[in-house]
């Protein structure tokens, strides 16, 4: 029997292996590349976000808070701006109390009524915008600012020296923030490697330029009496219409010639003329006294933002979980919203139950959030508590 040969199989020479590998491995590093690119790209945006963010959170705080400064509703607490530097702002407000009610009690010694805003320092060596109350401890409102400045007009828009020794003078501030990416980039060859944004904005703290509201006001109302010419009394004679004296001769009366002839009789008669008198009575003018009339116009009592309570509490919290924020709210004349503003956005309650709303912040690992509540009334008038934050990075 006749085994057959056996068929040869080919494979691979030296040379096309070599040439494979070489085009292989140069894919996989314009792969790698194309990666590399697209992470770095995506992590610059992603920090480029988080700085506007911060910048735009810490300006929103700011304006809202600095246009209540001077708040005075009842005239007696002297709220005004206390110190205006270039790089720092303390002003006081009356908004709050310490009693039943949480209502203006014409002082500034109460939570979040005497405010200070600069930037700070702190230990771990990022530097902070802060917010001070009643001149103690700064609360970081946001991270990486590079830079704050302050700007001062008086009412005819004329920038005031800083710092400004009449701060009465002011009526309007403006204000330029600078912030800038946590981390910088090699690639970026200006700053340091640090991108910035410029923002800027100004303010009209409407509180400053106004006395304060009065509680009681008095509408007089006067009834005006047109101008009265008194026409002295006029004498009205009927004009004299002297009729002559009227002589009637009778006919002549014919005698026969030999009768004698008698002289005849004149007969005279004389009308007197009449003088008619008139008199006008002139009735004397009575003038209205004024009227005045007091109107009591209720007083205005702002939306209350108390007890507000984070749970778990602290500044620092635990990765990868929800964190929970219930306020109480009140407000006599009714309110229209009330929300929490994030620098991750603004959130509205997941469970109201009288006046005490709650809200649920999503997990944002080593991120810094702060926060604070937001209430706006019937009247479109808006007011917010103290702001708080917390960094999940446990």
């Amino acid at each position: 029997m006749r085994i057959p040969e056996t068929q040869k199989e080919r494979g691979f020479t030296l040379v096309e292996v070599m040439v494979a590998m070489a085009l292989g491995l140069v894919i996989l590093i314009g792969v790698y590349n194309l990666l590399t690119y697209t992470s770095k790209s995506y992590r610059v945006q992603d920090r480029v976000v988080e700085m506007h963010q911060n910048a735009r959170t810490a300006m929103d705080i700011m304006t809202r808070e600095l246009k209540m400064a001077g708040y005075d509703p009842l005239g007696i607490a002297n709220a005004r701006v206390t110190s205006a530097q270039a790089n720092s702002i303390r002003f006081t407000l009356d908004i709050t109390s310490t009693s039943i009610g949480d209502h203006p009690d014409g002082d500034t010694q109460d939570p979040n009524e005497d405010v200070t805003y600069a930037l700070y320092t702190p230990a771990d060596g990022i530097q902070k915008l802060g917010r001070a109350p009643h001149g103690g401890t700064f609360q970081p409102i946001a991270e990486n600012i590079q830079s704050l400045q302050f700007a001062y007009r008086n009412e005819n828009g004329t920038l005031l020296g800083t710092p400004v020794a009449n701060t009465s003078d002011i009526r309007s501030i403006d204000i330029t923030l600078t912030a800038r990416t946590s981390d910088p980039d090699p690639d970026y060859p200006h700053n340091g490697g640090y991108r910035t944004y410029v923002l800027t904005a100004q303010v009209i703290p409407r509180n400053l330029s106004i006395g304060a509201p009065n509680i009681i006001a008095t509408t007089t109302t006067t009834t005006t009496v047109p101008t009265t010419t008194t026409v002295p009394p006029t004498t009205t004679v009927a004009p004299t219409t002297t009729t002559p004296p009227t002589t009637t001769t009778p006919p002549p009366t014919t005698i026969a010639p030999t009768t004698t002839t008698v002289a005849p009789t004149t007969t005279t008669t004389t009308t007197t003329p009449s003088v008619s008198t008139t008199t006008i009575t002139v009735t004397p003018t009575t003038t209205t006294p004024p009227t005045t009339t007091t109107t009591t116009i209720p007083e205005y009592n702002p939306p209350s933002i108390t007890n507000v309570v984070q749970t778990p509490p602290g500044s620092f919290v635990p990765k990868n979980m929800s964190i929970q924020v219930c306020a109480t709210v009140t407000d006599d004349s009714g309110l229209a919203s009330v929300i929490l503003h994030t620098n991750k956005g603004d959130l509205s309650p997941v469970s109201v139950g009288g006046d005490t709303y709650c809200f649920s912040i999503p997990s944002y690992n080593n991120w810094t959030i702060s926060y604070y509540v937001i209430a706006e009334d019937i009247y479109e008038n808006t007011f917010f508590s103290a702001t708080y934050s917390y960094k999940q990075n446990q």
